[in-house]
């Protein structure tokens, strides 16, 4: 800890904004605006200064350009000693200037900056988005703007998670030299603990007029702070201007008609007035707040010998509302007539709870929706919010993440590919990101480790419809000629084939493919299957393309996976051969197959339910080629199927919210763990003979 704290003062604040709603808030509240050099092509900027000379600079993306979630991300105090304070500091080539940048891992989305400005005094301005320091232009600026402004800054309000108030505290006592500011009420932590809807813990440091209050939530209590956490994580909640009138200044911003101001209840103001009361002054300052609804916290000193209170102080505060819809970020006005510290503030009805035990994101579709908004509505012990989108596209999920606030601890996906751009585009990462189908390829599984998030698919849901899909594309191949219109009556034997005795060759035999076998058999296909993964490696790839008359692909999709079905392979199939993709688009190189269908002597059809792009271009060739099948990527969509693949999701989002191992979990992590295969595949398997090698030999030689 410092023992004599070195002069520090608050230079500038820095929010990175989504639109312009602070510059009309602060506007209207009567900080003046100044102009800034830091303009790139990636950010703009604009200022307000308080004044004491001190100032706001928010950065956002230039029009055109998608935008963050609003949020501080700079706190630049300056010094005229940088020694004085013990920290490694660098040095700035442009401006001369030498300067430190900390950071807290309780609230790492904070730079805490000191720059060091000499025996002269300056005003620094730092810009964000590429690091630099500026002098020139600004002092002169600010100089002018302060005679303007009628508020300066009181403090900062940083919301952190369970645990980390006090050593936040600890941390800006040691490294900035901070006093702790001791309130009533504290308890043997030294916090102050507010309960009720609001319920929090607070700890308050100081710097001469500057504090930084730094709240956490109460365990086992809902309510703001926890709701921020939820929605942001830590970070800052508010910004506190100070106002030597506050009435006249809350009257002007409200005349504006722009500023949306959080209204207490009717009850706020009797303990005030009880206190005030017998001061005529005093009450008539607390009377002319409550008139324009702005809370109070009168001071009292009590007399031990005649048992009487005293009003010494008054402190006076008035919440905006959050600064859009996205955003839980406010703005406080206070003022301070000989009162320290805080009170506490009933600002909960600025944010009816929001919390929720579990949270989860559709982006793309929701199978058996109405049986999981059913499942969200009835379960009693926990609360399940549900948002459901209509995605197409990845650029169509990162516009939504831009203009939201909610926070989503599963993220469900059927084809939308979840990125670590995704992931960076969420205010927090989720717990669990699900595949609502099978396949999981679209999902970053390296950012996902990073980010400490589990990934669970939903095989299973579709096995039995996946299969017999793949089943009637056979039919179809195999009896397409011979389906006729209105005045064409024509009987050709060519147009048909008999499919007992053709020899079917399986590429992947996981689930699906295991249904598949049975099915083929009782036309009496012989089967032969290539997965070396699995066990079946009697046989090469192109050994199977060269002896098959179909062949079906039920694969995974991965790197050694991608395009295995290509010029050469398809080169090595049967004249008059079929190929069925019932797996996964990325299978096959889709210009080679075109290139195959084309061409004299190739393969005869194909029948094609996925694809690599989806929805398949409207442009692409495979629409207009005789020999091909196509279908929308709805071999498993069924109404049977969609109810198991909601009910599934339903049983792993239960056994997440009583923490118990999850079903299908394919990335494990710190908050999911995986129940014993044989718990969630228990009927997958049943009664499905499986082709071991000998069996498949056999089958061909029969």
């Amino acid at each position: 800890m410092l023992r004599h704290p070195p002069q520090l003062t608050l230079n500038s604040l820095h929010v990175e904004c989504f639109d312009l709603t602070l510059a009309t808030y602060l506007r209207d509240l009567g900080v003046a605006p100044i102009s800034l050099q830091c303009q790139t092509t990636q950010y703009e900027a604009e200022g307000w200064a308080a004044q004491d000379g001190s100032h706001i600079i928010a950065t956002h993306r230039p029009q055109g350009r998608v935008g963050g979630h609003p949020r501080t991300n700079n706190v630049v105090f300056k010094t005229r000693n940088m020694d004085a304070f013990g920290i490694s500091c660098s040095h700035d080539s442009a401006t001369g200037l030498r300067y430190a940048i900390t950071q807290n891992p309780a609230l790492p989305g904070i730079r805490w900056v000191l720059v060091e400005t000499g025996d002269t005094e300056v005003a620094v301005e730092y810009e964000p988005a590429c690091g630099r320091f500026h002098l020139e232009t600004l002092v002169q600026q600010l100089h002018q703007a302060a005679a303007s402004s009628i508020l300066t800054f009181d403090h900062l309000a940083c919301v952190v998670d369970e645990g980390n108030a006090l050593p936040v505290a600890e941390w800006l006592t040691d490294v900035f030299g901070f006093i702790r500011h001791k309130g009533d009420g504290e308890d043997e932590a030294g916090q102050l603990v507010m309960m009720g809807d609001g319920a929090l813990r607070m700890v308050t440091v100081r710097h001469g007029d500057f504090y930084v209050v730094l709240a956490e939530p109460v365990p086992g209590y809902a309510g703001q702070v926890r709701d921020f956490l939820c929605a942001h994580g830590p970070g800052v909640q508010h910004m506190a201007l100070k106002a030597g009138d506050i009435v006249n200044v809350a009257k002007s911003a409200r005349a504006s008609g722009r500023l949306n101001f959080a209204v207490p209840p009717t009850t706020a103001w009797e303990e005030a007035v009880t206190d005030a009361a017998g001061s005529g002054d005093m009450l008539d300052l607390v009377i002319a707040r409550k008139e324009n609804q702005i809370l109070t916290k009168v001071k009292t000193v009590r007399d031990p010998v005649v048992g009487l209170s005293t009003p010494t102080g008054l402190l006076s505060q008035l919440f905006t509302a959050p600064l859009s819809t996205h955003t839980h970020l406010f703005l406080e006005l206070i003022e301070r007539r000989n009162f320290d510290g805080f009170a506490v503030a009933n600002i909960n009805n600025l944010f009816a709870s929001q919390h929720v035990d579990l949270s989860i994101l559709f982006v793309d579709e929701t199978l058996g929706a109405e049986l999981l908004l059913n499942w969200a509505k009835t379960t009693t012990d926990f609360t399940v919010a549900i948002t459901m989108l209509q995605c197409k596209t990845e650029d169509d999920l990162l516009r939504y993440l831009a203009h939201t606030s909610k926070y989503f601890s599963v993220i469900v996906s059927s084809f939308v590919p979840v990125t670590s751009s995704v992931f960076a585009a969420l205010i927090r990462a989720p717990v669990l990101v699900c595949a609502q189908g099978i396949g999981y390829n679209h999902i970053d599984f390296e950012a996902a480790r990073k980010l400490d998030v589990g990934v669970c698919n939903n095989a299973g849901w579709c096995s039995d419809e996946v299969a017999e899909h793949t089943m009637a594309c056979i039919l179809a191949l195999a009896t397409s000629g011979c389906f006729t219109t209105q005045g064409k009556w024509e009987r050709n034997p060519r147009n048909k084939q008999t499919l007992r005795g053709r020899t079917f060759g399986l590429v992947g035999c996981g689930d699906i493919g295991r249904r598949v076998i049975p099915l083929a058999r009782a036309f009496g296909m012989r089967v032969q299957v290539y997965d070396p993964p699995a066990g079946h490696d009697s046989l090469t790839l192109d050994e199977l393309l060269s002896t098959s008359d179909y062949v079906c692909l039920l694969t995974p999709l991965n790197t050694s996976t991608y395009h295995m079905i290509d010029d050469k392979a398809l080169s090595c199939m049967k004249l008059d051969s079929c190929i069925i993709n019932t797996g996964r688009g990325g299978l096959i190189d889709e210009d080679a197959l075109i290139r195959a269908l084309e061409r004299p002597g190739g393969i005869r059809g194909a029948a094609l339910d996925v694809f690599e792009v989806e929805p398949l271009p409207a442009s692409s060739k495979l629409w207009t080629l005789p020999g091909v099948l196509i279908s929308p990527h709805v071999a498993g969509l069924t109404e049977t199927a969609t109810m198991k693949a909601a009910t599934q999701l339903v049983d792993n989002f239960d056994a997440f919210l009583r923490g118990e191992p999850l079903a299908r979990v394919v990335l494990k992590s710190s908050a999911i763990r995986s129940a014993p295969a044989a718990d969630f595949f228990s009927d997958t398997y049943r009664g499905i003979p499986t082709p071991e090698a000998s069996e498949v030999g056999s089958d061909q030689e029969k």
